[in-house]
């Protein structure tokens, strides 16, 4: 007689490999992303795909805050410039031997080199935007939505306490060598500010890097793994029944071949 265990295969594995081949066609048609005891890990692993976007973005938002921030630095190295011509001027007006001329010649220099700071100040856009002395913004630089601080520039004479020097007299040029002495203190400490600022733009940049290849990794791992073992899952299925129909199959001619042996001849 046909062995039981042998019979009972074909119909037991051919459910599972209908069941996996009905599990891969859903995942092929959208239907589904992977098998059903690991929906948990599946949404886990599509959250970090969503990660991979996120952490891009903020990258965007960070490169355009450290080119803002560039461009601030290039206009306080001009306010640097602005200021070490006008301590220069200031130390010639000091000259007791200059004429009164002489004086209006330096002074009036002094005066185009403050209307210049003037207009930096005023002018100067990064997108439309100023970015010498107003209040610093702050932008979205990572996945989790922290934010970053982007700092401008600083040029307006009022601000810096230049527009009313007055190198017309010898009194008036030691004045206003004081008063350029601290603005080029207050536009150092922005100097530095900027500079650390893009220091950290730089290390915000490169950490949304590592976490988008993580999350990348990851959530490729937890989906498609997830999807290759129910293929793994159906090819085992199909394989098993192939060999349980060919067990029966032998099982069924030994048993022919046993009815055969006992028919008289």
């Amino acid at each position: 007689m046909i062995n039981p265990v042998m019979h009972s295969v074909v119909p037991v594995n051919g459910q599972t490999a209908n069941r996996h081949a009905n599990q891969l066609s859903e995942i092929a048609g959208g239907k589904k992303s992977a098998v059903n005891s690991s929906a948990a890990l599946i949404q886990i692993g599509e959250r970090l795909l969503g990660r991979v976007g996120r952490a891009d973005a903020a990258n965007s938002n960070v490169r355009m805050a450290q080119s803002r921030s560039l461009t601030a630095s290039a206009a306080q190295q001009q306010t640097f410039d602005s200021l070490a011509r006008l301590k220069d001027l200031s130390i010639r007006a000091g000259d007791g031997t200059l004429s009164a001329r002489d004086r209006n010649a330096l002074n009036n220099e002094a005066r185009d080199i403050v209307d210049s700071l003037r207009d930096n100040s005023r002018n100067l856009r990064f997108n439309g935007e100023r970015i010498m002395d107003t209040e610093a913004v702050s932008t979205t630089a990572s996945a989790d939505g922290a934010d970053v601080t982007v700092s401008g520039g600083i040029s307006d004479p009022d601000a810096l306490n230049l527009d009313d020097i007055d190198l017309s007299t010898a009194e008036g040029a030691a004045a206003a060598g004081e008063a350029i002495d601290e603005a080029v203190e207050a536009v150092g400490a922005q100097a530095v500010r900027l500079g650390a600022e893009q220091q950290a733009f730089e290390r915000q940049f490169a950490a949304n890097l590592t976490d988008a290849e993580q999350s990348l990794s990851a959530g490729v791992d937890l989906v498609f793994t997830d999807i290759a073992r129910s293929m793994v899952n159906g090819t085992s299925a199909s394989i098993m029944a192939d060999v349980g129909a060919a067990l029966q199959a032998q099982a069924t001619n030994l048993e022919a071949q046993s009815l055969q042996m006992l028919i008289p001849r």
